[in-house]
């Protein structure tokens, strides 16, 4: 099931998704479908090159901040476990 997961994360990721259209561009290419083959291998090279343009990220950064409005540290709920964490060993959290 690891196996499967780690799989399937890499293959969300553009470098990933690249890398495996790559992979079966050259599997079809040694079976006799170049055309396919040519096709599927610049699909995956220019799906590499728009990720990994500025315009790309930004556009992606955005929409995942607009999801999520800012909010000042002070309205930030303080969690139990980053409470402990920040206080000295020995040393009881009030």
């Amino acid at each position: 099931m690891a196996v499967v997961s780690k799989l399937a994360i890499a293959l969300i990721s553009p470098l990933g998704m690249s890398l495996f259209g790559g992979l079966l561009a050259l599997l079809l290419a040694i079976a006799g479908r170049r055309r396919l083959a040519f096709w599927l291998g610049a699909v995956a090279l220019l799906w590499l090159w728009f990720w990994s343009l500025p315009m790309a990220s930004n556009w992606v950064r955005g929409y995942l901040e607009d999801q999520h409005p800012t909010m000042l540290v002070l309205e930030v709920p303080e969690a139990e476990a980053m409470r402990q964490f920040m206080v000295a060993p020995g040393v009881k959290a009030s």
